[in-house]
């Protein structure tokens, strides 16, 4: 009886040290880089890395997959430690530059959700389509260049090609908690 364990130990053994010498796939090999990238686009913009916010009685998902390969996210304000970064309209209470910040806030914790949902960011291939939601004063119609903030976060996270999605930005009359900005994306995933 011990023979056959001792055998069936060998055999699996060198079943693994076999499968370890496979080569990982490229989107694999970028994934620590993909998540030094995340660390780095956070550090750089003072932003304490984001857990995501769970209510256990929402009617909605953050994360929610559909097809073989893709996952839309919920939209997402710019929440730290479950507090709006901050709250009002862009060009009035809120300046440009906290606006852009508070996009900034927003896609770290869009990406907080991914993390939570898959583990890491390894499966993103490209974040295909981004829609973002702006509460402006009347006759601020720079909107974009708020949604450029999340944008460029994306980039320095996975690239100009991954992380460069389709967008629109709308201008609203008021959002959660008084929040400025709120942002969903939808993203492509590695099988």
């Amino acid at each position: 009886m011990n023979r056959k364990w001792g055998i069936m130990v060998l055999f699996l053994f060198v079943f693994m040290m076999g499968l370890a010498s496979f080569p990982t796939p490229a989107h694999a090999q970028q994934q620590s880089e993909v998540m030094r990238n995340y660390q780095e686009a956070l550090r750089a913009r003072g932003i304490v890395e984001p857990r995501p916010i769970r209510n256990p009685i929402s009617l909605f998902f953050n994360v929610k997959e559909f097809g073989p390969n893709l996952a839309y996210l919920s939209g997402t304000l710019s929440h730290i430690e479950g507090t709006l970064s901050h709250t009002g309209r862009v060009n009035a209470e809120v300046s440009v530059e906290d606006a852009i910040k508070a996009a900034e806030i927003t896609a770290a914790n869009l990406l907080a959700n991914i993390i939570d949902h898959f583990g890491s960011l390894d499966r993103v291939k490209s974040i295909v389509k981004m829609t973002t939601f702006v509460v402006a004063a009347p006759e601020f119609y720079a909107l974009s260049q708020i949604a450029n903030g999340a944008c460029q976060f994306f980039i320095d996270v996975f690239g100009r090609e991954k992380g460069t999605p389709a967008r629109s930005t709308v201008g609203v009359s008021a959002l959660v908690g008084n929040g400025p900005v709120e942002i969903e994306i939808l993203i492509e995933l590695y099988p």
